[in-house]
């Protein structure tokens, strides 16, 4: 799979005409000689959890890539996550290796329960009140958001 992402060529298609209407499919030979191969003992063994080191090198990772002033909004989506895997694996200390599909999906995670966190902390500060600090916000915010 990864041979696709990276060179666009897949051994096998070359010649592979995909028909059009549905007279061509009708015309496609049924004698066609097809392999299956059938991947026996190609397990892959799930990596452990993410901690919260992990987390946060996840999220400097992407605030990394993102802000880039030369690259920033600038990069397709796979060099964009390489380059967040490249930071990720350069400042892991684990040693547990992670893909790009894993990094990306633990931000969206992230991503999301951040959204939720401030929707919650957006809630509390909307209410004005008067003698309340920041820090109080902040853990009124957070019970609002452990209760939904």
């Amino acid at each position: 799979m990864s041979g696709i992402l990276y060179d666009g060529h897949v051994d096998g298609l070359d010649n592979l005409a995909i028909p059009n209407t549905p007279q061509e499919t009708d015309n496609i030979s049924d004698d066609l000689d097809v392999q299956v191969v059938a991947s026996v003992g190609t397990k892959v063994k799930r990596a452990k959890n993410f901690n919260s080191d992990e987390d946060e090198i996840v999220c400097s990772a992407w605030l990394n890539a993102s802000k880039d002033p030369l690259h920033g909004a600038n990069q397709n989506r796979s060099r964009f996550w390489g380059r967040v895997l490249a930071f990720f694996n350069e400042h892991n200390r684990r040693n547990i290796p992670r893909t790009e599909s894993s990094i990306m999906r633990r931000w969206l995670i992230i991503q999301t329960q951040v959204n939720k966190f401030c929707s919650c902390y957006d809630a509390i500060t909307r209410r004005n009140q008067s003698g309340v600090t920041i820090e109080d916000k902040v853990t009124r915010a957070h019970i609002v958001y452990i209760m939904s």
